[in-house]
């Protein structure tokens, strides 16, 4: 802050210190204040009341010369101990049972420590310390139920009120306690104890539900809960685990809903203070308090005023309790009460804190009071708060951080012995005067720690993310510097690495690292600035690099297109000078139907209208109007795979929304399992709305009933709220808001902004987004596949489909793929988009149509018209060229492509797996093996074995995740080359790392995991829509590069995955296979030099050279014939037979058209023998 001086000179003093006031005043208010000791964490609101633990009446109590005992006290600091001590008193803490305390010196803020375990030593250790000071006794507090008899005798020794020896006898054995309350209060509540051996053989007996407390004499160690009798079996281990000799077991029917009672005695007159409404959490089969909430009197219908007076009396006198505080815990039930345990050390001091604090006293200043001044404290006379105490559990004080905003938070108060122990456990209270705001926060509370604890939090969560490849970093940074390094390089080795410090130093400049609040985004973020970073600067202009990353398809367009956009540059060259508008005309629309007819994208009777589709720039810019159509509120998510097509989740946060990850895996063929779809919509679903509440409606509740208050509005209309914690669809929520906005427009101040107070309602799953084929596992998914998934999807009425079809047609082996639109009742729920870059080879035209709910297409349609300017009237003839096509046209193009990319698919995985790993018949073998040699073998030289072996081998430490059926990719695992080194560079960490070298090393780009959204599973994602000599060699070149760079700086990566192999070598060449791939790749040398002369001769069109051009095509079609006849079934003689009747036949010209006959003749003699 800051202050001109100059003006300031000029002020009196008296306006100076007002200045002051007022802005340390209004720092506070911008500050939580959060104090941090050994012992605990507490955070509190900055805008509550920060008064003394103890009423203003009773801290002007002089405490001076007057000693205060606590018996087995902890050993931590707390507000209790610190309020004694400001208002001057004497702290003993006298220890008869804690070992800590043995020895050691006295904390500063006990003024002294007596450690026995003796009545008569501790006695004269007091009175010896009593005397020296010359102080007198004020109060003992047990700590313990235990230590309540202590107290009592300390306080006799010491004439001081005392409650005698049937108070102690009770208080030193609680069952004997509770018999006595439970038998006074006449009711036919059965209360029954066990020895643990005589559990197993009454507990069958109880009636179900009911609760096991485990006893000793004093107090409660454990509850168990037992619902039903096979329940029994879960606890019996555990309880048998107590010595038998030293506790009892106490069976009680089940209580949901408890009270606990706090009551002040003094010289027999019986005060009830307060009343704690509590409920139990059931956590495997363990029953633990989780939440308290302060009743109101007044408003308390189980039991009147004077009637709770009545009850306080009558058990503070069947205690014995004369002087002091207690507690007791009730259930009511109609007419009857039942005692469920009792409480005689001190109560909880947080919550004494948090009483003093908001509503003017507790049962501990009460008391302290009388016994000090001997009078009654006045009780104040504020008005009542709401306060509920809950129980949290949460992973981090990030957790923490984000519930201390709620306007309800008034204090945390940690049980973590330590601050930096994690899980953070403790207590949060929670304040207001409105009972509905407190307890709608209490509910968002529990809902939050529910959600922390399931397991699919983990792996949806940022902050997981970030912690997983943090964690990664430092165990492979201490693995990578146990690994062997050689320190003799070749300068070929020094150069790579250079050129990988080189692209590696641009990261920091230009990419903001991770941080602890990072989001999915944030993450998405990071990992596409590195690898766009790599494309940007890693390579000198003019480098060739291999783009395994493409998603470009490898053929010529389909032939239709082609003619269409010739015939329109010869015919209308005008209509290029035009805008072309993009709304489907009805002769489009119905060429469009046919379409989805003969293609069954849609039921055979559904038939599109023109507001049902729409034509946009591609299936990227359909989305991103389908998203920014289907997205409503702020933050309202959309599901997509994991992994998934990485371009299409940044999409989702431009138009508003947020990123769901629904995972697929291997074992389950790479699809969508329904039940997991179920159990991802409601996660999202239940988290989206918490984090809403949390968030956004408590102060929107808040800052509504602040209005209702200032405009003095009526408030008895106020829709009531429903149970948050008990909502499981959204709906009910939504109708409960509906109604709040109702009321608020019905408010007839024409003064009011009513819009201002209106409540916005929860995200929640917008949109599941599927793409069949997948990219990039390349599952596809059949009618039955979907139909599971559409029933899952029908129960949930909020939630659209965008099924993206751009690989459609793109298919292999024997698969039917189907649509979402396809089954029945799917229609107006989903949005198919439909692009023909990668079907029909015209990615470069940017054309696509959504067809789908005429809502939803009319927005779409809107926002195009509005945002972006019209397709091109090359799209739109390459659109109409399609859908205009025969089906057989259609289905010859798209087979044809297939079956093309199947070999490329099939060799993607030989040359990654093996071709061991790989399913082929022989005649695919030998097409792999020929290819080889095409790539490798040098005219005159013999052919390098070893390398074919090696190829033929798989990449080392790299295996494929997919046998995609549709779509042109392969995804690789790359876990085994996580925590690899090169050198002294840093180990790999992430399968960016991966990338990152292999892209600088090999001149090879592949997609990382990373940016498909696949967190927890390194791999790369290899495109095979390239041509086979570019696979082949991209392959060839990362084998080489693992084996020269991973495994000869990684010796101990052969140890741990490889012991079986070490120093030995796998042998992979079949000579069988490689001779008959030799006869083909010689007859297709010999093939390529006739179809070369073909085309010159036939280019020169002389009536001399007709004979010789038949000639020629002759035996063009004769070498073809035997080279498929190589690939087919036939026995080696007949192929054997076959070739060499044909060379006995044309031995006179063959030697002149083909240099190494001879090597051809030495491989068919093979062939033959």
């Amino acid at each position: 802050m800051y202050f001109n001086w100059k003006i300031m000179k000029r002020l009196d003093l008296s306006s100076i210190i007002k200045i002051i006031t007022i802005s340390c005043v209004l720092i506070t208010l911008g500050l939580v204040f959060i104090t941090e000791k050994t012992h605990s964490l507490v955070i509190e609101n900055p805008n509550t009341s920060n008064s003394d633990f103890f009423s203003k009446s009773s801290s002007e109590i002089s405490a001076k010369n007057k000693i205060i005992i606590v018996i087995n006290g902890n050993l931590e600091e707390s507000s209790f101990l610190k309020m004694l001590k400001k208002q001057k008193f004497f702290l003993i803490n006298v220890v008869t049972s804690d070992p800590r305390m043995k020895n050691k010196k006295p904390v500063s803020y006990y003024d002294k420590v007596i450690v026995h375990d003796k009545i008569h030593e501790i006695l004269k250790s007091l009175r010896f310390l009593i005397q020296e000071k010359g102080f007198s006794l004020s109060e003992v507090y047990a700590s313990q139920q235990n230590d309540a008899e202590l107290a009592d005798i300390i306080k006799e020794a010491f004439s001081k009120q005392f409650n005698g020896k049937e108070f102690r006898k009770l208080s030193s054995n609680k069952l004997i306690a509770i018999n006595q309350l439970t038998k006074s209060l006449k009711n036919d509540f059965e209360n029954r104890y066990l020895s643990v051996d005589e559990f197993t053989k009454e507990i069958t007996k109880q009636f179900f539900p009911c609760t096991v407390k485990v006893l000793t004499s004093q107090q409660t160690l454990a509850t168990y809960f037992i619902k039903k009798s096979s329940d029994i079996n879960s606890i019996l281990p555990e309880i048998k685990s107590y010595e038998a000799s030293s506790v009892k077991l106490w069976i009680q029917p089940y209580r949901e809903n408890l009270y606990r009672l706090q009551i002040v005695s003094f010289n027999n007159k019986v005060t009830p203070l307060a009343l704690w409404h509590e409920k139990i959490n059931i956590n495997e089969n363990k029953v633990k308090n989780d939440t308290s909430s302060l009743v109101n009197f007044k408003d308390f219908t189980n039991i009147s005023e004077d009637k709770l007076l009545e009850l306080s009396q009558k058990l503070a006198k069947d205690i014995h309790l004369s002087h002091g505080i207690a507690e007791f815990v009730l259930a009511f039930h109609k007419n009857q009460m039942e005692i469920v345990d009792c409480n005689l050390a001190l109560p909880n001091l947080n919550q004494m804190e948090v009483m003093e604090r908001v509503i003017g006293y507790s049962p501990l200043s009460f008391y302290l009071h009388q016994v000090i001044a001997g009078t009654e404290l006045p009780l104040s006379k504020k008005d009542f708060k709401n306060i509920i105490r809950v129980n949290v559990f949460l992973n981090n004080k990030n957790d923490l951080l984000k519930l201390s905003t709620i306007p309800t938070f008034y204090r945390y108060y940690s049980a973590n012995r330590g601050i930096e122990n994690t899980p953070l456990v403790g207590e949060i209270y929670l304040i207001h005067a409105d009972k509905n705001l407190v307890v709608a926060s209490c509910m968002a509370i529990k809902n939050t720690e529910k959600l922390l604890s399931n397991s699919m939090f983990l792996s949806h969560s940022a902050n997981n993310i970030v912690n997983f490849y943090r964690e990664a970093t430092m165990k492979q940074t201490a693995k990578g510097a146990l690994i062997e390094q050689k320190k003799n390089q070749d300068l070929e080795s020094e150069q790579v690495l250079e050129n990988l410090h080189h692209e590696s130093q641009h990261i920091p400049r230009y990419v903001k690292p991770l941080g602890n609040n990072a989001s999915i985004q944030d993450i998405m973020k990071y990992y596409i600035d590195i690898y766009d970073l790599y494309i940007l600067h890693g390579k000198a202009p003019g480098t060739k690099v291999t783009p395994m990353n493409t998603g470009n398809p490898a053929f010529l367009p389909f032939p239709p297109i082609v003619k269409a956009l010739r015939e329109s540059l010869d015919k209308n060259l005008l209509t290029y000078a035009r805008y072309n508008m993009q709304v489907p005309t009805t002769d489009f629309v119905a060429k469009l139907n046919r379409y989805c007819q003969e293609e069954r994208i849609l039921v055979p009777n559904q038939k599109l209208q023109t507001n049902n589709a729409v034509i946009g720039h591609g299936s990227t810019n359909l989305y991103y109007l389908a998203l920014k159509s289907i997205i409503k509120n702020k933050g309202d998510i959309v599901l997509v795979t994991r992994p998934t097509y990485g371009l299409f989740i940044d999409p989702i946060y431009t138009a508003g929304g947020e990123v769901g990850f629904i995972d697929i895996e291997e074992k389950d063929s790479w699809k969508v399992h329904p039940e997991k779809l179920h159990k991802t919509i409601h996660f999202y679903n239940e988290r989206a709305f918490n984090n809403y509440i949390l968030i956004t409606f408590l102060k929107e509740y808040e800052k509504f009933l602040h209005a209702i208050k200032v405009f003095n509005l009526d408030k008895e209309n106020i829709p009531s709220m429903p149970n948050i914690e008990g909502i499981t669809d959204l709906k009910t929520f939504d109708q409960y808001l509906e109604k709040l906005n109702t009321f608020i427009d019905n408010i007839s101040d024409p003064l009011v902004n009513k819009d201002e107070l209106k409540f916005s309602f929860s995200p929640r799953v917008r949109a599941f987004y599927h793409m069949n084929p997948h990219n990039p596992t390349g599952a596809v998914y059949t009618k039955e596949d979907l139909k599971e998934i559409a029933a899952m999807i029908q129960d949930h009425p909020g939630i659209y489909v965008i099924d993206d079809l751009a690989h459609w047609g793109v298919l292999y082996e024997k698969v039917v793929p189907a649509t979402m639109g396809s089954v029945n009742g799917m229609f107006e729920k989903t949005l198919t988009l439909m692009s023909l870059s990668k079907s029909y080879c015209v990615p470069g035209l940017r054309t696509g149509v959504a067809i789908g709910n005429p809502e939803i297409i009319s927005e779409m349609q809107y926002r195009l018209l509005n945002s972006s300017s019209s397709a091109s009237l090359p799209a739109m003839i390459a659109l109409d060229a399609v859908y205009s096509a025969s089906k057989k046209e259609r289905d010859d193009y798209l087979e044809s492509n297939s079956q093309e990319y199947l070999f490329r698919r099939d060799l993607m995985k030989v040359l990654v797996d093996g071709i061991q790993q790989a399913n082929l018949t022989e005649g695919q073998k030998i097409k792999v093996y020929q290819l080889i040699l095409e790539n490798e073998y040098k005219t005159g030289k013999s052919f390098d074995k070893k390398l074919l072996n090696l190829v033929l081998s798989g990449i080392p430490l790299v295996r494929t995740l997919t046998k995609p059926k549709g779509c042109f990719f392969h995804l690789l695992d790359i876990s085994k080359l996580i925590g690899a080194k090169i050198k002294d560079s840093a180990p790999f960490q992430t399968a960016t790392d991966v990338r990152n070298a292999i892209y600088s090393m090999c001149n090879i780009d592949m997609v990382p995991g990373e940016i498909s959204g696949n967190f927890f599973n390194y791999s790369l994602r290899m495109s095979f829509s390239l041509t086979p000599e570019q696979i082949y060699n991209a392959c060839k070149s990362i084998n080489l590069f693992i084996g020269n760079y991973i495994i000869k700086y990684n010796p101990s990566i052969i140890k741990k995955y490889y012991p079986s192999l070490e120093g030995k070598k796998i042998e992979a060449l079949d000579e069988s296979i490689l001779n008959k791939a030799l006869i083909r790749f010689y007859l297709d040398q010999l093939l390529k030099k006739l179809i070369i002369e073909y085309t010159q001769i036939t280019a020169l069109k002389t009536k001399q050279d007709s004979s010789k051009s038949l000639w020629v095509e002759k035996q063009i079609t004769a070498i073809k014939k035997l080279m498929e006849v190589i690939l087919g079934s036939s026995s080696n003689k007949s192929i054997h037979n076959g070739i060499y009747s044909y060379i006995e036949k044309n031995k006179n010209w063959l030697p002149k058209y083909h240099p190494e006959f001879e090597k051809l003749i030495n491989c068919i003699q093979k062939l033959k023998d």
